[in-house]
């Protein structure tokens, strides 16, 4: 595939905005999309597709949706291994979401997403009402000759499958059956955590409750789940970004509304209250600007993502709105960090997430912006409200030791003899490369000179066509860089004396011994404890294309392109 351009961006933005995206009606720009999509994720993970091919799973979703199932090393390409490794092996997974559909408003399921650390990110709509189940349950009698599932979906079923649901079934009690079916699916997904975007905790039409949720079953079948309950504006309030020419400053929601009965509750006494951790002040939510609210719910979810916490369900009320919105935040921010789909430029990222979490699963951008009801615009115009470290997972992660980034270039660039280290030596340069990359020291030939390297041979990447010296790849590190440390163990392998790796300094004359820290996924890294950083990095199977700048630049390069598109395909009208 062919490397994304601003023509392609916008070309998609451009189908986007003409074409609201269903499952059996698609054509040759929708396949072509679809197509793209699969080939962009497939380059950092193993993927399981499913195929909803004629919408008969849900017609507002993907026809082939792509489950994350391992992450690739964007170096070795070999799949990366955790601790906590998914057990979901989506074998079952369609026979799960045949039985459980119905429990969710428009059948929109519990669907994998983005993948972190062996942990899914799903998506879906919130809990359907019981007039909703049930009508849809009629529907499907008449439809299907007297039957609740077509021959076509029992034969999705194994024998064990199929027996259960006989034995479950009962018109009386299915919607019962529905949320137990929607429980197993979710457990089998791994998920622990849902975070709940509704302003309402029922949604209601007419007099008639239409939708449910986890958070006031009455049955309390979720409590094996921890429940944010996030309240945050629906798309209507979005009209207001547009009255305010697009400035999410100051804007804020009415929560007097009539409909508004949800309550913020991010309490997690079973995870040791992990919302507290970030010591912000929860209550004061109805405070909170446009901007603010979106960056601590944001902070919230990311935090839980560097807990051992398992898998993360997000819903608001249909799933298309609100939940794409943080999905995609959620994806750009963990790209930033260097932790998803880490082979990605700019423009693919933006490409995949505009595609995938929002035009094939369903977000109507054409009603939205004849109500002029601009979420999706806010999605890109925020990013840089969430470009500082406090939104990176290396930081927020307690257990991780942060160093600067910054400091590391200055000290390796040429000329510079600056330490990033204090005279006590207590911090070392270690995973300056995203999660999984490993690094190794060169010959002993590569000398250091004024605290530099300097390669032993003009053939390499760290140095210039005219054979001048040039500062290594230090624009693939975030802004910080950390890793979880283990205890120091020597450098496995050895040159010809025998002797571990050294890194030889000759503006000091001293030399230390190289070591490697283990992190906590297993991977291997390098530490150079001495006085000044200066290792050689090996730059073999580095490209211009896999060295990144920082998490700042990563998120502001994403806007630019996105909101240049925006204002030259949708425009911008701004009120005087």
């Amino acid at each position: 595939m062919g490397d994304i351009n601003d023509e392609d961006i916008k070309n998609l933005i451009a189908h986007f905005s003409q074409k609201n995206y269903e499952a059996k009606s698609t054509n040759a720009m929708d396949t072509a999309i679809m197509k793209k999509c699969i080939e962009l994720a497939k380059r950092d993970y193993e993927c399981e597709i499913v195929y909803n091919d004629t919408g008969e799973l849900c017609p507002q979703y993907p026809r082939q949706l792509i489950c994350f199932k391992k992450e690739k090393d964007l170096f070795s390409g070999e799949y990366m291994m955790f601790p906590n490794e998914s057990k979901c092996d989506f074998s079952k997974f369609k026979q799960k979401v045949i039985k459980a559909s119905v429990a969710r408003c428009r059948e929109r399921f519990p669907v994998p997403v983005l993948l972190y650390k062996n942990r899914h990110i799903c998506r879906s709509a919130t809990l359907s009402g019981a007039a909703e189940v049930y009508t849809r349950l009629g529907l499907k009698y008449i439809y299907f000759d007297n039957k609740v599932w077509s021959d076509k979906d029992v034969k999705e079923l194994d024998v064990e499958e199929q027996e259960k649901m006989e034995k479950n079934w009962t018109f009386l009690s299915y919607v019962s059956s529905a949320r137990r079916d929607d429980i197993d699916l979710l457990k089998y997904l791994g998920v622990e955590v849902i975070s709940d975007l509704m302003v309402e905790n029922k949604k209601q039409k007419f007099g008639i409750y239409i939708t449910s949720s986890e958070k006031i079953d009455k049955e309390n079948r979720y409590f094996d789940f921890t429940i944010l309950s996030q309240p945050y504006p629906g798309c209507e309030f979005f009209k207001k970004l547009r009255r305010n020419n697009y400035v999410a400053d100051d804007l804020f929601y009415d929560w007097n509304q009539h409909f508004v009965d949800a309550e913020i509750s991010v309490a997690d006494k079973m995870n040791g209250d992990i919302a507290a951790k970030l010591q912000i002040k929860w209550d004061d939510y109805r405070k909170w600007d446009l901007n603010t609210i979106t960056q601590n719910y944001i902070q919230l979810l990311l935090k839980y993502l560097t807990e051992d916490t398992g898998s993360l369900l997000i819903h608001c009320i249909s799933g298309w709105d609100r939940t794409p919105l943080f999905i995609s935040l959620l994806r750009l921010s963990l790209w930033a960090d260097g932790v998803a789909h880490r082979s990605l430029t700019a423009h693919q990222i933006l490409y995949f997430t505009i595609a995938y979490d929002w035009y094939l699963f369903g977000h109507n951008l054409i009603d939205r912006l004849s109500k002029n009801e601009e979420i999706f615009y806010f999605c890109f115009s925020f990013l840089k409200h969430i470009c500082d470290n406090e939104y990176s997972v290396h930081v927020i992660d307690e257990s991780f030791d942060v160093i600067d980034a910054g400091d590391i270039a200055t000290n390796l660039s040429v000329g510079s003899n600056k330490s990033v280290f204090s005279q006590n030596g207590s911090r070392h340069c270690h995973d300056i490369l995203p999660p999984g990359q490993i690094f190794h020291l060169e010959s002993q030939e590569d000398e250091l000179i004024n605290g530099n390297v300097m390669p032993s041979s003009p053939n390499r990447d760290l140095v210039t066509n005219n054979g001048s010296p040039r500062s290594p790849p230090i624009s693939l590190m975030n802004k910080y860089v950390a890793t979880k440390r283990t205890s120091p163990v020597p450098v496995p392998g050895s040159r010809d004396n025998g002797l571990p790796l050294r890194a030889r300094s000759v503006s000091t004359g001293s030399s230390d011994s190289s070591f490697c820290y283990v992190t906590s996924t297993g991977s291997v890294t390098n530490s150079i404890k001495s006085q000044n950083c200066t290792s050689r990095l090996s730059t073999d199977t580095l490209t211009e294309e896999n060295l990144k700048p920082n998490r700042r630049e990563r998120l502001l390069k994403v806007r630019q392109i996105a909101m240049s598109a925006y204002s030259q395909v949708i425009g911008m009208t701004l009120i005087h």
